[in-house]
């Protein structure tokens, strides 16, 4: 991949501008704020960015400034939310639907602050969001150094910070590395360190594994360049990284900021030195050696602590999730069946013994709540940021797409919109080609009005799912303080709110911890349960009111719909067993127990290796 336009390594003395500030700040209150997982934090960054980007339309076109970019991949991000938003109402709006869908507007509302500056511009952003990262990485692994950790930050020895699930917080700092790494700044280039130590961290197999793939495509592009001190710098500096986690594991991980510090000095001297070096084709193939040995290192430091034999079984499990969502999927093939939906299908459809809010394929995730529509409008947006990379023979960004892209492929990755929004930074810092530049960029008489269109629409949206996320988090804490008054007065006056199941399951949590056992019941009858929670609650209250019968038929009903559910068959066992279930229903429970057991044991599930033999008896 010939280098023929760097955009990534502009002159540092290029000035950043105020948008390209305004994302770099947004973009950190993201990843910080939990990475944008929940609705309400991406929608307040939504609404943010939709002002500062509509700002700067107005002020560059009255200026007549320039705009070197292209809105074509926030309108294609943004398409995503529509599609979610449309599915949402073709199934029945909700408040789960609304407050799902925004976060794509509002990360294209983010990317459009980005997407629209000149070349130069972009590139300096980019390099600000990447020493970003190296801060964060910093922050992890002192979190992760302090006495016992930082709850959230850190869990069972692994460092989760900025987004609470080490998974995506791998893919993050494997991609910032990356970029770090292939940056010409020699002072970024070393910082790489610091990335690099929090990846490993992070534990995360597929994260560390791509990351490796990725380096090696890399210098591979650097090798055929000629640029082999470069070559010998990156695997140096990875080595270092490297040596330091299986130090860290042997002594312990609160050793973590100190010991991805002295790889930092250990990888700055062996920089200086390699840049002396007078055969560097010699060195980079040692560096590679060494690389290669630390590695290796690493892995088997991992089989010993049981996290590779871990990740094996975990695939196994994401790989029957994928099953269960395409067969979904393939029932529901243009719009899906609405965002956040498959929270609540899941169990009825499952194949095994797994619990999963959310697909750990991002694509199918992404299927299911905005169709295939949708998905393949963000495929076309990644492919068209590669494409442009690529064509600018800019090697580190196809590489941190390419990575961001295949990992949301097995993980739950693009619930965060701060991840989104990162990989959207990267699909977007090259601006498109001519002609095609001219035609969707600000310059033409019809580019500030589709801008500012897309803007208010996205400002529009952003408000909407903060105002249906605030709703949803209202319910929930009504629903802890038992206050069913308040929910239910949402039902009945909020259209939204009546077909949500959250919703809904709050106002029977809340009814439980009330002891309302009439209204209960009566608002949860046998053909308007959705999920096991609302099946429980009914049958208690149902027991409560001595009505037996319905109760066992409530609970054996849910058993057989879900056979997949262990909490809820050890739930309904008890629950059964206490109340002294006749001889028919223990039939039932027997029979559906089987059935799951034997589900279990078959196909894929008996794979997975965490698949457990329910009691078949009450007793």
């Amino acid at each position: 991949m010939a280098r023929k336009n760097q955009v990534t390594d502009s002159p540092s003395n290029v000035p950043l501008p105020w948008e390209g500030a305004a994302f770099v700040g947004l973009l950190g209150v993201l990843v910080l704020w939990q990475g944008g997982y929940y609705a309400a934090a991406s929608c307040v960054v939504g609404l943010l960015a939709a002002g500062c980007a509509a700002f700067s339309a107005i002020v560059s076109a009255r200026a007549r400034g320039r705009r070197d970019g292209s809105i074509a991949i926030p309108l294609l991000i943004a398409g995503v939310g529509a599609c979610s938003l449309a599915s949402s109402a073709v199934h029945g709006l909700t408040l789960t639907g609304v407050a799902e869908s925004a976060p794509w507007f509002a990360v294209a509302a983010l990317t459009f602050l980005h997407a629209v500056l000149p070349d130069a511009a972009r590139a300096r952003t980019m390099r600000a969001v990447v020493w970003l990262g190296v801060a964060i990485a910093v922050l992890g692994l002192a979190l992760m150094s302090m006495p016992g950790g930082v709850e959230g930050a850190v869990n069972a020895g692994r460092l989760q910070f900025p987004f609470q699930y080490a998974n995506t917080s791998g893919t993050f700092f494997a991609a910032c590395a990356l970029l770090a790494l292939g940056s010409e700044s020699a002072r970024l280039r070393r910082a790489a360190s610091f990335p690099l130590a929090a990846l490993l961290f992070t534990q995360s197999a597929g994260a560390c594994g791509l990351f490796a793939c990725a380096l090696v495509a890399l210098c591979a592009c650097r090798w055929r360049e000629g640029a082999f001190v470069h070559v010998a710098e990156a695997a140096a500096l990875t080595a270092c990284a490297a040596g330091a986690f299986v130090l860290c594991l042997v002594v312990g991980t609160g050793w973590a900021l100190a010991a991805a510090a002295g790889a930092f000095a250990a990888g700055s001297l062996a920089v200086r030195r390699l840049a002396r070096a007078k055969n560097a084709r010699r060195t980079a193939l040692f560096a590679c050696a060494l690389l290669v040995a630390c590695t290796l290192a690493c892995v088997e430091a991992l089989a010993q602590t049981g996290r590779a034999a871990q990740a094996g079984r975990t695939f196994v499990e994401r790989l029957v999730q994928m099953g269960d969502a395409a067969a979904v999927v393939a029932a529901n093939p243009a719009l899906g069946i609405g965002p956040d939906v498959w929270r609540f299908l899941y169990p009825y459809v499952q194949s095994a013994q797994y619990t999963a809010t959310s697909v750990h394929c991002g694509y199918l995730q992404i299927a299911l709540d905005a169709g295939l529509v949708g998905a393949a409008l963000f495929v076309a947006a990644i492919v068209m940021g590669v494409k442009r990379a690529a064509s600018c023979g800019n090697a580190p960004v196809v590489c941190a797409i390419l990575l961001i892209a295949v990992h949301g492929a097995f993980d739950i990755d693009f619930q965060f919109a701060a991840l989104l929004a990162f990989l959207a930074m990267l699909l977007t810092l090259h601006a498109a080609p001519e002609p095609r530049r001219r035609s969707r960029s600000l310059d033409r008489a019809w580019g500030l009005p589709l801008a500012l269109l897309f803007l208010v629409a996205s400002f529009a949206a952003s408000g909407f799912g903060l105002w249906a996320a605030s709703a949803k988090d209202a319910s929930a804490s009504a629903a802890a303080k038992a206050d069913a008054a308040a929910i239910r007065q949402v039902l009945e006056q909020n259209p939204f709110a009546k077909r949500d199941d959250s919703v809904r399951s709050d106002y029977a949590e809340a009814l439980r911890r009330a002891g309302a056992w009439s209204e209960l019941a009566k608002a949860f009858s046998e053909g308007s349960i959705t999920s096991a929670e609302q099946a429980l609650y009914a049958a208690e209250a149902l027991y409560a009111l001595g009505d037996d019968a319905r109760a066992e038929d409530i609970l054996l009903a849910e058993l057989e719909r879900e056979p997949g559910n262990v909490d809820l068959f050890e739930s309904a066992r008890l629950l059964l067993a206490s109340h002294d279930a006749g001889e028919e229903a223990r039939e039932r429970y027997r029979q559906a127990a089987a059935r799951a057991n034997a589900m279990a044991s078959t196909g894929l599930a008996a794979l997975i290796g965490n698949q457990e033999q329910l009691p078949e008896t009450l007793a």
